[in-house]
């Protein structure tokens, strides 16, 4: 093959560098130059590399040779010029400027760069005086001493313009960026102070400290010799050196350090605790403990150095002394609650349940990340972690505890980006990092599946980060390569493995002992897991996967979990079925065990029994005559402890027994002398388990909510023994009573057990080794392919072939992001940086490429005429140009040009079928032009090349907000696509509001087959004798269970089978044969009557049996028992469960829990954020007082889920995305805006102008408490900061004593008895030239209403919820014209929404002509409508280019179209500023 050209080599190094592969085009132009070094275009690109990198000193030579070889072309000049004054080299800038003049040089580039040197050398003359006077200096110092470290580096930043040389200036700087944790800011400011003043030490300690922090350690040690050697008495630069040397593992020459820092500082008692750390590392306990004690005699109240005593005594196992340490500090810090964490793990272990009431205290506190749960990080210590793990079972508070430590711990920078390869490596390389490759229950797990890797597709490495043993000595003949990487730090560490070549990196550690996350947060590999080592959420955007299986990490818990999931067919956790156990004949007397006695078994850690357990256990004791306890001795206090908490259960304490650790083939013989193993809850038998169950030994385990609480569950679940998985405590305790009475099941169960070691896949490690093999293919294949990351769920049925990349059934369902795109994609960035980079890259003969870098430069300069013919030109000499189309493409269509856009966007799609932009944008388009079918046609091409892109997501958003598909079935746009896609938009939080694609999902939904044979059973009359396969049928459609949870369902057909299905649940509940199908769609059902607020009628039978039903539940629970989750789901659909006096007995199951948060929990929440909420002044006016009552009754809407953008804008984006007309420009230059929500009931609006306006605050106010009170709950569920509610009458607002840039009042105003009143307030309380948004009824809309609000009127005036019923009932029922049109509102759908519908206390409605009269009166000046639909029908409708503003037009308009504005008028006005005073 031959050699490519120079100037081959030379357009692929442009391409490499446009293309952002800056490494592979140095290379290349650095060929170019070995062949030709007088190439200009090449020196010239590699200084701009150069530049871009920041090595500006190694540009200049670059930049000469180019200027040397040519001085035609204009940015050879500019970029040697502006890299000279960007080193300050202001002579050599001026002398080539006046070199580029003599030349000829002008235009503006050469007019900025002669002002920039001038106004340098200016500065430069000024600043004789190196450092600012004190009365300048101290105002910074003030601020860096008061924490407003921004502010401070501001004013520094801005000062240091007049006095560039100031080394104070400088340091100041650099201490501020370092404690904002802008690293490689701080590092810049030390290295100029350097630069001015060599000698400097304080900038090089300083410069050390902010190395370290961001993970350099070895520039770290450098910066701090250098300041060493200037000044050796230094103690500080000692001391943080031997700080950095102990996390090298270099513990001699710390300690050596700190000795010397102590001569110099004898008192320094951090140096004592660093030398303290050092000693430790290096086993000397005794001298460790020493130093801890030095600092203590001069402090005895040292917090550090207790934490440390603590610590080293827990790690000697002189647990009582640890304790000790941590309740010294409790009792100098109440508040500390790491040692708080510390003690209660600490008194886990020693069984000292006297801290049990503090669990509460650590494991409930807020969710808030201002809260006390950031305490928890403050020793920035993985400790805390896992402690709270072992006594919290809850995955969402694991997940906000891992994501706080995560966001406060790893600041430092990561390693640069790994380039994509691009060919996919034959074989993987996969590196496994831990600290336990040693007699460590991982390696036990993990060492088989390493020698069973399939050496053709993968290669092995392991990272070992602990001393080794005889067990790492067998890993070393295992794998393919071993790291010992103990006395590395974390970023060689990732170097190394970057050096190797890693793909796939597995951190089998996690957040356990020793751990080392910041090697995986430097990112080692380009796909990086958490498997095995540690049982949660590592809640770290570096770690992309978690191993896992459907039993640690249900569907209903996979939110809690910030990896993406590979979920394992059979169980997450490995096993090795070669373990040998002892085959001599272990006795029970050996053991200490009585011969003939039941032996219960609990080998698990002290530190996972808790006071529930152990009740039971000692129940059981009590139970079974003569049994015993068989534990694991972990340490002497925690048996003592153990048999006293016995004895106070009236047990015998010698029932208990301790087993002694011993050989493991010995210890695994030993559990043939059990008879059951009984698990603990929050934290199950992990390996311990695994032990058992190789052993023989049956496990009974009840299943909790996190990880660590299913582990047991997932492993039984794959030996084929579900029967011992229990879903209570008393379940949990029956079955052991039962199995230890019942000696013929036991036996069965065991041999059970014994038939299905070898048969089942649980010890099948062969198998589970490829279907690992699998995951890791996947996950690396979505990496190579540069797929968005999404779940993977292995196929049992593919594992013979993990080389196939089809093989693996993937869940992308809970990829659920939510950055909104709303509008067409624009230029490609691609193509921007193309002109930004490398600008003047080619040579200026007329080819395809010139002619679009010129059609580029005037698009982007807003010529998109000029732009058009130069991209026309260009396609003419290469009409396959990538790009080119679709650029061209973009421009005709910011000239409003959309038929020639939509041509060209196709062109770009049949040229580059992967070019996802193009597809967006033409879907887009088409969206906006109503061609919805087109639309939809379009996205759906889209979402088979990227299924989870948030762009075709939102554009088919758009489109379905805008119709129902009516015909399903026969459309061409429905496919297996659509539904999916609807599910996806769904479960995305924060990314749509369910009713604005509610049509088109009903429509959908209402076809399905499930849904047509129910009707028809219905219809036919025969739907109460197959009530139980209807509702399992129904329960397989996942749309319509998770739209009847989030959204009303506007479908009065739908209605009226829900409610049949309903009614004939609770008369057949007792012959209805319970499944998982069965509870999914009661709960489904409980939540659709709960949003609906129970507005499905009730007759007499159903009121009978709900009687009958209701006792049944209220006796089981006062008996201890309980309830059946279908009967309690079966009552949740006829009222809310807070309602049920029994309610406060009812226990959290995973079958319940989504109705027991919405019907108990949350409003319990709401009745306490109630009290918190601040009344402004009483409500006094009498029909406020009446539509209080109202909303007070039921806060409504009961919503689920926003359509809130996380693109938050300013108030000048805002008002030209709505294309209103703004008079008076001075509201859109406001950068932090006050805002009004008047009247914001449940919140969601005031939460939707939180996340909308950028930098603001809102204030939200409301009548009725319970309204404030939802909504103060869902704010703070989205964690919102900038939001106050108030309970306040609008005609009260101006005693808030505020003013307001803007203020949004929807559907208020109209239920007052004088809107224009309120409308006048609203006006006085809005800053001059702010903006309102008002929602007002219309009149021509409301017509129907108006009817039925009048033949309704004598009846509703005292209505109550049966009487609105009665009334829907009777339109329901009716064929009235006007009830038909009532019957498609969704307002219909809930009791709230229909009583505002036609029983409200109060209603205005008006015309277009009342407003603009009323806009008047109130000198408001009108700015536009917000109503996209009707807009663009106003616009459609027009003969002429009518003016958007004239309200005689719209009025005209809205007579020709009554419906137009059916939900409202909602439009934008503005106040007019103030006249400016003259004075005389």
């Amino acid at each position: 093959m031959n050699e490519p050209s120079t100037e081959e080599t030379f357009q692929k190094a442009i391409e490499a560098h446009q293309a952002g592969r800056l490494q592979e085009a140095e290379q290349l132009y650095a060929t170019v130059l070995s062949k030709q070094p007088q190439h200009p275009d090449a020196n010239h690109n590699m200084g701009v590399l150069a530049v871009s990198s920041g090595k500006l000193e190694q540009a200049l030579p670059f930049f000469k040779i180019a200027l040397q070889i040519t001085t035609v072309i204009d940015q050879f000049w500019i970029s040697y010029i502006r890299t000279l004054i960007d080193l300050n080299q202001l002579d050599q800038a001026t002398e080539l400027m006046n070199k580029a003049r003599t030349e000829g040089k002008q235009g503006l580039p050469f007019d900025e760069l002669e002002q920039n040197i001038q106004q340098r050398q200016m500065v430069s003359k000024a600043s004789l005086t190196p450092d600012p006077p004190p009365y300048l200096l101290q105002p910074i110092i003030e601020l860096y001493q008061q924490q407003k470290l921004k502010q401070a580096a501001e004013a520094t930043e801005q000062l240091l313009t007049q006095f560039p040389n100031s080394t104070t200036l400088l340091n100041l700087q650099g201490a501020c960026h370092g404690q904002l944790q802008q690293y490689e800011l701080a590092i810049a400011c030390f290295k100029q102070i350097i630069k001015i003043d060599p000698d400097n030490a304080q900038a090089l300690n300083n410069m050390g400290s902010a190395y370290k922090e961001k993970g350099m350690l070895r520039g770290a040690i450098e910066s701090y010799e250098r300041a060493i050697l200037l000044k050796p008495d230094y103690a500080e630069a000692h001391a943080n050196k031997a700080i950095v040397l102990c996390e090298l593992g270099e513990f001699n020459n710390a300690i050596h350090h700190c000795q010397t820092a102590l001569s110099i500082s004898p008192s320094e008692y951090l140096t004592q605790l660093t030398m303290s750390l050092a000693y430790w590392k290096m086993n000397s306990a005794q001298k460790a403990v020493e130093c801890c004690q030095k600092v203590l005699e001069n402090d005895a109240q040292n917090i550090k150095a207790l934490q440390n005593m603590g610590g080293f005594m827990e790690a000697m196992g002189q647990l009582k002394s640890a304790l000790d340490a941590h309740l010294k500090i409790l009792e100098i810090r109440p508040n500390n609650l790491t040692s708080k964490i510390r003690a209660i793990h600490l008194h886990q272990c020693l069984c000292d349940w006297c801290y049990h009431k503090e669990y509460s205290q650590v494991s409930e506190i807020n969710f808030r990340r201002n809260d006390l749960l950031e305490e928890i990080l403050i020793s920035k210590t993985h400790d805390n972690l896992f402690a709270v793990l072992v006594i919290d079972d809850s995955p969402e508070r694991q997940r906000l505890r891992a994501e706080v430590f995560t966001s406060s711990r790893f600041k430092f920078e990561p390693l640069a980006p790994i380039q994509r390869p691009k060919v996919k490596p034959d074989r993987l390389n996969i590196g496994y990092f831990s600290a336990d490759f040693h007699d460590h229950p991982v390696m036990h797990l993990i060492i088989r599946i390493l020698e069973r890797h399939n050496r053709q597709q993968f290669k092995i490495y392991a990272y070992s980060y602990n001393n080794n043993d005889e067990m790492a000595e067998q890993l070393k003949k295992t794998v393919d390569a071993f790291r010992d990487v103990s006395s590395k730090d974390f970023r060689e560490t990732a170097e190394l493995a970057r050096k190797d070549q890693i793909d796939i990196a597995v951190d089998l550690t996690g957040y356990t002992k020793n751990c080392r996350s910041e090697i995986f947060a430097c990112r080692a590999a380009p796909v990086q897991i958490n498997f095995l080592g540690y049982p949660g959420t590592m809640g770290a955007d570096f770690i992309d996967y978690i191993i896992a299986d459907q039993t640690v990490i249900p569907d209903h818990y996979r939110q809690y979990y910030s990896e993406k999931v590979i979920h394992m067919p059979d169980t997450y956790m490995p096993t090795d079925n070669t373990r040998e156990i002892a085959n001599r004949n272990i006795t029970r007397s050996e053991m200490d065990l009585p011969e003939n006695s039941f032996v219960f078994c609990g080998f698990n850690n002290s530190y996972k029994i808790s006071p529930r357990e152990f009740n039971i256990w000692m129940r059981l004791l009590h139970k079974v005559p003569d049994s015993v306890l068989w534990l694991r001795h972990s340490n002497e206090w925690a048996e003592d402890n153990l048999r006293k908490e016995a004895q106070k259960r009236h047990i015998e304490p010698s029932r208990l027994i301790f087993a002694e650790r011993i050989q493991m083939n010995e210890h695994l013989a030993r559990h043939t002398l059990a008879d059951l193993f009984l698990d603990t809850f929050t934290f199950n038998a992990h390996s311990t388990a695994v032990d058992a169950l190789w052993a023989g030994l049956p496990v009974i385990t009840k299943p909790g909510q996190g990880f660590a609480a299913r582990v047991a569950s997932s492993l039984l679940n794959a030996i084929d023994l579900p029967e011992l998985i229990t879903d209570s405590e008393d379940a949990y305790e029956a079955l052991a009573l039962e199995l230890a009475n019942n000696p013929t099941k036991l036996d069965t169960i065991k041999k059970k057990l014994q038939s299905n070691r070898l048969t089942t896949p649980l010890f099948d490690t062969e198998t589970y080794t490829q279907y690992l093999e699998i995951g890791y293919q996947q996950a690396y294949d979505c990496f190579f392919d540069n797929r968005k990351k999404h779940d993977i769920t292995i196929s049992k049925n593919n594992h013979h072939s993990p080389n196939n990349p089809e093989t693996a059934d993937i869940d992308r369902s809970s990829d659920l992001q939510s950055r909104p795109v709303q509008e067409p994609y624009k230029i490609d960035k691609a193509v921007g940086d193309t002109q930004k980079n490398v600008h003047e890259a080619k040579r200026s003969s007329t080819t395809a490429e010139d002619l679009f870098m010129q059609a580029v430069a005037a698009h982007k300069s807003g010529d998109c005429r000029a732009a058009i013919k130069n991209y026309d030109q260009a396609l003419k000499v290469n009409s396959k140009m990538f790009f080119a189309n679709y650029n061209l493409a973009v421009a005709y269509e910011e000239l409003g040009l959309f038929e020639k856009a939509i041509e060209f966007y196709q062109t770009e799609i049949d040229l580059n079928p992967r070019y996802l932009p193009a597809y967006i944008s033409l879907g887009y388009l088409l969206e906006s032009k109503r061609d919805l079918d087109g639309c939809l046609k379009i996205i759906s091409e889209a979402l088979k090349i990227d299924s989870e892109h948030e762009g075709a997501l939102r554009t088919l958003s758009n489109a379905l907000s805008k119709t129902s598909i009516e015909n399903p079935v026969d459309s061409h746009v429905i496919g297996s696509w659509l539904p999916r896609a609807l599910e996806k938009l769904l479960r995305k939080e924060n990314f749509i509001r369910p009713e604005d694609i509610i049509h088109a999902t009903l429509s959908l939904i209402t076809s399905h087959p499930s849904i047509l044979k129910a009707n028809q059973l219905r219809e036919n009359g025969t739907l109460p004798q197959d009530i139980g396969i209807v509702v399992s049928n129904l329960a397989e459609n996942n749309l319509l269970l998770l739209i009847m949870k989030i959204s009303l369902l506007p479908d009065v057909r739908l209605e009226l089978l829900l409610r049949d299905i309903r009614r004939e649940i609770l008369l057949n509940l007792q012959s209805i044969e319970s499944s998982q199908s069965i509870i999914n769609f009661q709960t489904a059902l409980a939540s659709q009557c709960f949003l609906n607020e129970y507005i499905y009628p009730e007759s007499e039978e159903e009121t009978k049996a709900l009687g009958t039903l209701h006792g049944a539940v209220e006796s089981s629970l006062s008996n201890g028992k309980s309830p059946s989750p279908t009967a309690v789901a079966c009552l949740a659909s006829y009222k809310p469960l807070n309602e049920y006096s029994w309610h406060p007995l009812l226990a959290s199951t995973n079958d319940l829990d989504c109705i027991l948060n919405e019907q108990i929990s949350e409003p319990v929440h709401e009745e306490r954020l109630m009290e918190s909420i601040p009344t402004v002044t009483p409500i006094k006016e009498e029909v406020s007082l009446k539509v209080r009552e109202q909303y007070e009754e039921n806060p409504y809407p009961r919503w689920r889920k926003l359509g809130a953008s996380t693109e938050r804008l300013t108030i000048a984006q805002l008002t030209e995305r709505i294309d209103l007309r703004i008079p008076f420009r001075g509201i859109q230059k406001v950068t932090a805006p006050e805002i009004l929500i008047a009247g914001c009931g449940t919140g969601r609006h005031a939460i939707d102008a939180a996340f909308a306006y950028s930098d603001s605050h809102i204030t939200a106010i409301d009548i009725s408490l319970k309204s404030l009170a939802y909504a103060k709950r869902k704010a703070l569920e989205q964690n919102l900061k900038n939001i106050e509610f108030f309970q306040c009458d609008l005609l009260d607002l101006e005693k808030l004593n505020r003013q307001f840039d803007v203020i949004e009042c929807m559907g208020v105003l109209h239920h007052m008895r004088n809107p224009v009143q309120g409308w006048e307030i609203l006006k006085k309380v809005l800053k001059p030239g702010g903006l309102m948004k008002v929602g007002l009824y219309s009149q021509y809309a409301r017509q129907d209403i108006t009817l039925i609000r009048k033949l309704t009127k004598d009846i509703t005036e005292n209505s109550n919820a049966e009487t609105i019923k009665s009334i829907r009932e009777t339109i329901l029922n009716s064929r009235q014209a006007n009830h038909a049109i009532l019957k498609k509102s969704t307002d219909f759908f809930s009791l709230s929404s229909f009583r505002d519908l036609v029983c409200h206390v109060q209603e205005h409605q008006f015309t277009i002509e009342q407003i603009n009269s009323i806009l008047e009166e109130l000198n408001l000046d009108f700015c536009g409508f917000e109503s996209d639909q009707a807009v663009f029908d106003f616009k459609k409708s027009q003969k002429e280019d009518t003016d958007l503003f004239d309200l005689s037009k719209w009025a005209d308009f809205e007579k020709q179209r009554p419906t137009i504005f059916a939900d409202m008028y909602q439009f934008w006005c503005q106040k007019k500023p103030e006249p400016l005073k003259i004075s005389a």
